[in-house]
């Protein structure tokens, strides 16, 4: 910490609380925006020897360091700064008013309630850093804000206390400013001429980038808005993925379940079967694995953890049953994307067999409820549901619908 000698500048909006004050949706978003334009075009206009500290809400905090030997040449730099804040302030106010005023809301319409005012002080300011921000602190600081409660009857002034207006060639109105727990402080008021500045773009020029940008800024709100509600519902996409593999496992643990000693032969045998070592084992891990997945994933309950030994089921049966058939399910003829040999193979015979059966039989009968197709038996389903298994793993249950999600707010909270 230490202890500068400075003079203090507060630039402050009037109308600032009643213009934040609205009550639609769009209106704070509008007033917030408008009111960071025009602090940005006053901070354009802050030059040397000024310094920006902070942004307070509606304010700004600037400063300047004060030599003994160029202590009245920097007052006057900063005087005559300051009044140009007022033609930049205003400047803006009007291109803002106009662009705006095809908005209907009570921010848009409400522009010219805004006024500028200044305030001017000095002395011994403590500063103080925090982390990588820098805090003005002291008496002078408080005696500033103190400031912005007084006399005088206008909203848009420039407020100067002695210890800088004595420095000044211009002399202001003089008032005197009193605070039962500061003590007395004389000040002078200077009332700014308004005039906007030619180095600003005319508002013709810019109203139609302002118009678009408030309008795109309402669409991204708008947008934001309706995928917050989409949200609410994200938790069916993990219940249907649940709900889609439910009878799956449960239907293939329960046929292993019901002919357990032909498939503990089928997965060890070398020369009909998969040849698997640890056939017993492995048909125990698995049926356990679909029967205990069904269940855990209709309730919702440790769908993460099922997750991790269904996907190496699915990767294991993918790998060792379906692998060299290709990636078809169901045979597929040319034209196909995944079309192969044994497929276009499978499909020539299905045509000659429906030939056959159009010719000796009741193919209409036959094919009442559906045609006929050649099962491939490749990864293609296997493949699938690994990827909403990974998908689950990631996701979760899902809100609402699921034991995970009330055990995690009611026990484990």
């Amino acid at each position: 910490m230490e202890t500068k000698n400075v003079a203090i500048v507060l630039v402050d909006i009037s109308g600032y609380t009643e213009f934040t004050q609205a009550h639609s949706k769009t209106s704070p978003i509008h007033a917030e925006e408008i009111i960071t334009e025009l602090l940005e075009i006053v901070i354009d206009k802050a030059q040397y020897p000024l310094t920006l500290n902070k942004l307070e809400g509606d304010a700004l905090l600037l400063y300047a360091e004060l030599n003994d030997h160029s202590k009245a040449q920097a007052i006057q730099s900063i005087f005559n700064q300051v009044n140009t804040f007022f033609g930049a302030f205003h400047s803006k106010l009007n291109g803002l008013k106009q662009a705006r005023a095809i908005c209907p809301c009570e921010a848009c319409q409400g522009i010219n309630k805004l006024q500028l005012k200044v305030l001017l002080h000095g002395g011994d300011v403590v500063f103080k850093k925090m982390r990588q921000f820098e805090e003005l602190a002291g008496e002078d600081m408080i005696v500033l804000h103190r400031l912005l409660k007084n006399k005088v009857k206008s909203n848009e002034y420039i407020l100067i206390t002695d210890v800088i207006s004595s420095f000044l060639d211009e002399k202001g109105e003089n008032h005197e400013e009193n605070y039962p727990d500061l003590g007395k402080f004389n000040v002078s008021v200077f009332y700014p001429k308004i005039s906007t500045e030619n180095d600003l773009p005319p508002v013709a020029q810019s109203n139609i980038a302002l118009v678009c940008d408030i309008a795109k800024k309402d669409m991204t709100t708008t947008f934001k808005k309706s995928l917050h509600k989409i949200s609410t519902f994200d938790f069916i996409a993990p219940l249907l993925l649940r709900l889609y593999l439910v009878p799956i496992f449960w239907m293939a643990g329960l046929h292993k379940f019901n002919a357990f000693s032909d498939t503990v032969e089928w997965f060890g045998n070398a020369e009909w079967g998969l040849g698997l070592p640890f056939p017993f084992l492995l048909t125990m891990f698995v049926t356990v694995t679909e029967l205990a997945g069904a269940i855990f994933l209709l309730l919702g309950f440790g769908v993460r953890f099922i997750s991790i030994p269904l996907i190496l089921t699915m990767i294991g049966a993918a790998l060792s049953v379906h692998w060299q058939n290709g990636w078809l399910a169901i045979a597929e003829g040319e034209g196909s994307f995944f079309a192969s040999e044994r497929t276009i193979a499978a499909i020539e015979r299905l045509n000659k067999a429906k030939d056959i059966l159009k010719t000796h039989g009741n193919y209409e009968y036959l094919t009442e409820f559906g045609n006929f197709a050649i099962l491939n038996n490749g990864i293609e389903f296997a493949a699938t549901y690994t990827i909403m298994l990974i998908a689950l793993l990631f996701l979760g249950a899902g809100r609402y619908v699921s034991v995970d999600f009330w055990l995690k707010e009611k026990v484990f909270k």
